[in-house]
């Protein structure tokens, strides 16, 4: 490091070995000739022991950027370093902390910055096991480190178990039961099971846990109570390590028509897929924040425009798997009410005599606008839910026009000019279907629709006129200051 005043100047011995590839520490170099003159040195200003040089470790500390050539001698050998500084002085650099925020601590769980590690606490070891969180792996550093129990905790390490992420874990632990506790009608030795965490889901969807037994579900109480609501409970049942239901549950679909050719109907496409479905459904697509454009979109509602529709006595069977611990897994079948083959452009669907009623209705419209959001958006399945909820709405309004165009704005969205167009290019005016309606009755008495047409086409003209004038007026408005 060049030539340098002997107050700037450690002598090397093999106790400095080790601090040396963790460490630029100016060394003069050691040798038999200079050995005898240790006292003399040291009169003059050089470092000779550890204790005397721990400054120009901390203020020259240069961790390798690959943490697996740290050995165990280096790492114990800084914290040694470190515990001399902290005798006669206080505080820790800011550099040198500076400097040490990266993985090299080794843990079970990889390297970790010291701020990301943990030092395990046998007396825990009933709740906490070391492979539970990155605690140091003191296989690798030996019993010696738990020496270093204050230098690690000052350099960031949890050693205290009432503190940090794991410890708050474990106060998450400690206040579970003391709530339970509370329960007077609760026995805690017999009506409580303790699962492994593994075992045992957060139920976040109501219709997967009705096909699993309500044993793989962690408890909450049957009534609400203040101290032990339901949102507290999943929060520490979280920060446990417990796995929502729905992230755990597999699907997958065993398709199978058991009569392919027999018990199967084609119906009327206009009779499932009405105009506002569509509209709904351009609607939500249009939104900028989707990012789809009008191409787009119009190829994605054509495919559903292109669907044979099928009903069928029997449909698709759906597979549910969850995997426990020891690579053991559960798992249980259902029937799906609908069952969208994109490659084939069919939509296969029960019997409409199994959707009668008030219960019918609403098993109907949610399974549907299940199946049609999740078949348009099945390469956008993060958007899937928010349009069937919007389908299902539409579905038992009866997709009512007014209805419907309500619901619509309540949302938020709109339809663009091309979005009309591509509407009016797939479906009827109401105007014309209640005049075919009419002309199918008595064809003999009602005017041809040629003869109404220029009068009926001059009031559309007419409203869209008074549309695009309110629109530049209210537009005008807005935007004009007031004085």
């Amino acid at each position: 490091m060049g030539m340098r005043e002997p107050g700037s100047s450690v002598l090397f011995n093999s106790a400095w070995k080790s601090i040396s590839s963790i460490a630029n520490v100016p060394f003069i170099e050691y040798s038999s000739e200079i050995k005898g003159y240790k006292d003399e040195l040291r009169t003059l200003g050089v470092a000779i022991t550890l204790e005397e040089g721990v400054s120009f470790v901390l203020q020259g500390i240069n961790l390798p950027m690959d943490p697996t050539t740290i050995t165990a001698s280096n790492s114990l050998l800084l914290l040694k370093c470190i515990k001399c500084w902290n005798g006669p002085r206080k505080n820790i650099p800011k550099e040198f902390m500076g400097s040490i925020k990266k993985k090299w601590l080794k843990t079970v769980l990889g390297y970790r910055c010291p701020e990301e590690s943990l030092l395990f606490d046998s007396n825990y070891s009933s709740l906490i096991q070391r492979s539970d969180g990155p605690f140091i792996d003191v296989e690798f550093y030996g019993s010696e480190i738990a020496l270093y129990k204050n230098q690690l905790r000052d350099i960031g390490v949890k050693v205290d178990m009432r503190h940090g992420p794991l410890c708050e874990v474990y106060a998450q632990y400690r206040r579970l039961y003391k709530a339970l506790e509370r329960l007077g009608e609760l026995n805690l030795v017999g009506g409580i099971t303790l699962i492994a965490k593994l075992d045992v889901f957060i139920a976040d969807d109501i219709l997967l846990e009705d096909l699993f037994d309500e044993s793989l579900f962690v408890w909450y109480p049957s009534k609400s109570i203040p101290y032990l609501c339901q949102s507290k409970l999943t929060s520490i049942y979280t920060s446990m390590g417990v796995k929502k239901f729905s992230e755990a549950v597999k699907k997958h679909e065993l398709y199978k028509l058991n009569n392919p050719y027999s018990a199967t109907t084609v119906i009327e496409s206009a009779n499932v897929i009405r105009e506002g479905l569509v509209r709904i459904i351009l609607a939500f697509l249009s939104n900028p924040s989707v990012d789809i454009c009008a191409e787009q979109r119009h190829e994605m509602v054509q495919s559903l425009l292109d669907l044979t529709i099928i009903e069928v006595d029997e449909l698709v069977t759906m597979q549910y798997k969850v995997m426990l611990s020891g690579g053991r897994q559960l798992q249980t079948k259902t029937t799906r009410m609908f069952h969208w083959k994109r490659d084939e452009s069919r939509l296969f669907m029960r019997q409409f005599d199994e959707f009668q009623g008030t219960d019918g209705r609403i098993k109907f419209a949610t399974y549907f606008s299940d199946e049609i959001s999740q078949g348009l958006l099945c390469e956008r399945a993060d958007l899937a839910e928010s349009l069937a909820e919007l389908i299902k709405v539409g579905c038992l309004l009866d997709y009512e026009a007014t209805s419907i165009e309500f619901l619509i704005k309540s949302k938020n969205l709109k339809l663009f000019a091309e979005d009309e167009e591509f509407l009016s290019a797939n479906f009827s005016t109401e105007d014309e279907i209640m005049e075919e309606n009419s002309l199918s009755v008595n064809d003999n008495i009602l005017p041809s629709p040629l003869e109404s047409q220029p009068d009926q086409r001059k009031v559309n003209i007419w409203k869209q006129l008074m549309k695009v004038l309110s629109y530049f007026f209210l537009g005008w408005r807005k935007t004009t200051p007031t004085i």
